[in-house]
């Protein structure tokens, strides 16, 4: 959706960064200032996060923390006064699967081609109208004849085009295309640590603050069986009190994605032999990896030697050992029918335990997810 400047949710958006805005000078001020900061925020409705909504109270801030949540008769002198009569206050977001791009700007790739080609194309333009073209000075967008009706401060939500750099800097910076940033030496990595590789200066936490996410589950993207962990992290505040737990779920896929993301995994072609020379590629292949690491990692907890062309990496067995323990957290990625009952079943195989992410058919296998308890990240 494209908001217009007097829309509902243009309206939050200036309302939610001018609230941040205030916020922001208020605690810079804190230094120079005697004494606590006290900020009261007042608006229609306070949504306690329990289901109850709160009319005509007030929320009182003091030194960054919430202090009280209700009626006050008296406005502590000094306090900075936030009113939002049209306004609605709710507790800090928590996004349970946020996928975060660590380079801070990700631009669209350019159309490119040869002079010759490009003169080619441009006389079948009469032709071609209304259809995204190299010569065409618009993104190719399935939204670009709306483009020239964005305000400067506004984003396309197909492409991120905008007028506005200020704008554009809040796009998400996800890729559009199948890149990856898990370590691809091996299909089972729960030894690595998607923090390594994660920036806490993207822009893409900006964006999420500003929507009110104060805190996420930073997740791996799903081109590993069995992937690094994840971590939990805080959207904003000082970049050295961001980060809450470094190393979380591990974060493990069915279906295609780990033979499909990243560059794609392939068998050998001649005399052709490289990194992406590997199983899995198919969804068999993909139960056998995932089989394998927890039967080599009995196996090596037991002095028995492992080997084979899929055998996880050393480190990667003591972490294997500690899911199966429960002292690590597991969650699949399995989206379609089948792929959610064979998670089932692989993991009744080891007896682990497992949160189901992303799960588009859960509505299929409601009666299995039940009777194993299995919580859902949809």
């Amino acid at each position: 959706m494209i908001d217009t400047p007097t829309s509902p949710r243009a309206l939050i958006c200036r309302s939610l960064a001018a609230l941040i805005a205030v916020l922001t000078a208020a605690g810079a001020s804190a230094g120079a200032a005697d004494g606590p900061v006290i900020i009261v925020l007042k608006s229609a409705a306070v949504h306690a996060g329990d289901g109850r909504v709160l009319p005509g109270v007030a929320v009182l801030v003091r030194d960054g923390k919430i202090a009280s949540v209700g009626a006050l008769a008296d406005i502590p002198t000094g306090a900075v006064v936030i009113d939002l009569p049209k306004g609605s206050i709710t507790p800090g977001l928590i996004d349970a699967n946020a996928r975060l791009e660590p380079a801070d700007i990700v631009t669209p790739p350019r159309r490119q081609g040869s002079a010759l080609a490009m003169m080619f194309h441009a006389a079948d333009c009469a032709s071609a109208k209304g259809l995204p073209c190299s010569c065409d000075p618009r993104p190719s967008c399935a939204l670009a004849d709306l483009h020239d009706s964005l305000a400067p401060e506004q984003v396309c939500p197909v492409c991120g085009f905008s007028k506005d750099t200020a704008a554009a800097m809040l796009m998400s910076g996800v890729r559009p295309s199948n890149w990856s940033q898990t370590e691809a030496s091996s299909e089972v990595v729960p030894h690595t640590r998607l923090l390594d590789s994660l920036n806490l200066r993207s822009v893409d936490l900006d964006r999420l603050l500003r929507a009110g996410v104060t805190t996420v589950y930073a997740s791996p993207d799903s081109s590993a069986v069995i992937g690094p962990r994840g971590a939990i992290i805080r959207t904003g505040g000082p970049v050295a009190e961001r980060v809450i737990a470094p190393e979380s779920a591990v974060a493990a896929a069915m279906g295609s994605d780990p033979y499909r993301v990243g560059m794609g995994n392939a068998p050998p072609f001649g005399d052709s032999i490289n990194v992406r020379t590997r199983r899995p590629t198919t969804r068999m292949g993909v139960t056998w990896v995932f089989r394998k690491a927890f039967y080599d990692a009995d196996e090596a907890s037991r002095g028995v030697p492992i080997s084979g062309a899929d055998t996880p990496p050393p480190p990667a067995l003591p972490v294997l050992a500690d899911i199966r323990a429960g002292r690590v957290p597991l969650r699949i990625q399995a989206r379609t029918q089948h792929d959610i009952l064979t998670a089932i079943r692989l993991t009744d195989e080891f007896s682990l335990h497992f949160a189901l992410v992303e799960a588009t058919e859960a509505y299929k296998c409601t009666a299995e997810l039940k009777s194993h308890s299995i919580p859902v990240i949809f």
